[in-house]
């Protein structure tokens, strides 16, 4: 039999969808006769089919049939190996298929369910059950086609999303410095590690103009593509500006202007930016609402706390940004870092904490950042139980140990200048 539906039609009918596809595979010709009828009587489009061979070459034609009724008694191959070279054809082995036979159910149903079958049906056919059975295996047919559509679909989302990830992984990669050491007094080392092979951290170590190795870590809201891209965005606008602007406040407050005038609300970055003087030591730095940066003091055995100064860049353009200004004896060790460290979960919820920071930083001795470092991620991960990141970690150790400058060379001392005040207290000290 063909595969045009039987129903009768006009050409002022409307098209008439079928429910489904049945192929029908049975060597006896009434049998095969009264599925077909019940079938289309209900609305399907049959194909018989008299024997399991050509029954299998139909299968795999076009289209393919939504459910298969195999007779389990027919000549040469039966309907339970018919069953299982189904399985084995490519794309066929999902397609629901049930057994039929007029012989004891027991008999059959261990061996068929064994061969792929789906479903069980005794012969002679009651209309009801015959109707149903199909029915839901139909049903099974499109849930499974959905399903693997589904599937599909979200392999080219995910393909897609893979090849933006990789854009974006290497925009970020061409936003990091090439050297952490633009200057022969720095001994320096970085944890970064993005949630999502992308994420809105980001650090820079530079080396001036004049003279100054300009050190910034920041941390852009969000992560993936989004935030690599708005970082690439801020890291250029601070390049521009760091050559034009002098010091880090008027740096950030040019950023902040541009940020404003180009991102939609809800968006925002902070940062912290500090300019070191290498031969005198003499930090200048402004934070933008960004964590606190720690700053060892080796010989008197502190802490010092590095607070922002200004608000987070990118939400009221009217915002001020103030500059704070240390200084640095040969030794001491600066840390940035960004709140994805600090703010790190336990698995009761508790967070990481400055304090654990300050607490690793101590029991490290000058001189070896990168280890340092090594031993904060450590302490992270026993902290969270976890090496599942729920958050960007970026953390910069930068550490001065000055060299030997011709004195006719060396810029005034910032010692022998007042140091600047912030708008607020800018350091707290605890002792080691």
């Amino acid at each position: 039999m063909d595969m045009t539906p039987r129903s009768p039609s006009t050409a002022t009918d409307p098209p008439v969808v079928p429910r489904g596809w049945v192929l029908v595979v049975d060597d006896d010709p009434v049998s095969a006769l009264i599925a077909c009828r019940i079938l289309e009587g209900h609305g399907y489009v049959v194909d018989c089919r008299p024997d399991a061979l050509s029954g299998l070459e139909r299968a795999q034609g076009s289209p393919t049939p939504d459910v298969i009724l195999f007779d389990i008694e027919m000549p040469g191959m039966d309907g339970i190996e018919a069953c299982r070279r189904l399985r084995a054809l490519e794309g066929l082995d999902g397609v629901p298929a049930m057994l039929c036979s007029a012989q004891a159910k027991e008999q059959f149903l261990a061996e068929g369910l064994s061969a792929g079958a789906n479903d069980y049906l005794e012969k002679p056919y009651s209309e009801v059950e015959l109707v149903a059975r199909v029915e839901n295996l139909a049903r099974m047919a499109r849930y499974q086609q959905s399903l693997r559509d589904t599937l599909e679909q979200v392999r080219r989302n995910n393909e897609m999303l893979g090849l933006e990830l990789e854009a974006a992984r290497r925009v970020q990669g061409a936003l990091l410095p090439t050297t952490l050491t633009p200057h022969p007094s720095l001994r320096s080392a970085v944890l970064y590690e993005p949630m999502v092979g992308v994420g809105g951290d980001f650090y820079d170590v530079s080396l001036g103009a004049d003279g100054m190795v300009r050190l910034l870590v920041a941390d852009v809201s969000g992560h993936g593509v989004f935030a690599a891209l708005l970082a690439a965005f801020f890291k250029m606008g601070y390049q521009v500006y760091s050559d034009r602007e002098n010091g880090p406040a008027a740096v950030l407050s040019a950023v902040h202007r541009e940020l404003c005038r180009s991102l939609d609300s809800g968006h925002f970055v902070t940062a912290l930016a500090a300019w070191l003087d290498p031969v005198t030591g003499r930090l200048r730095y402004a934070s933008a609402g960004h964590a606190p940066g720690l700053l060892r003091h080796t010989s008197a055995g502190q802490i010092e706390r590095l607070l922002p100064t200004g608000p987070i860049l990118g939400i009221m353009e009217e915002s001020c940004f103030d500059e704070a200004e240390t200084l640095l004896a040969p030794g001491d060790g600066l840390l940035l870092l960004t709140d994805g460290i600090i703010e790190a979960s336990s698995g009761a919820g508790e967070p990481y904490g400055l304090k654990r920071v300050e607490t690793v930083v101590r029991r490290n001795p000058p001189g070896q950042p990168g280890e340092m470092l090594q031993n904060l991620r450590i302490d992270l991960e026993n902290h969270q139980d976890t090496m599942i990141l729920d958050d960007d970690y970026t953390a910069l150790a930068v550490e001065w140990f000055p060299v030997r400058v011709p004195a006719e060379l060396q810029p005034a001392r910032a010692a022998e200048q007042t140091p600047k005040q912030p708008h607020e207290q800018p350091s707290e000290q605890s002792p080691a």
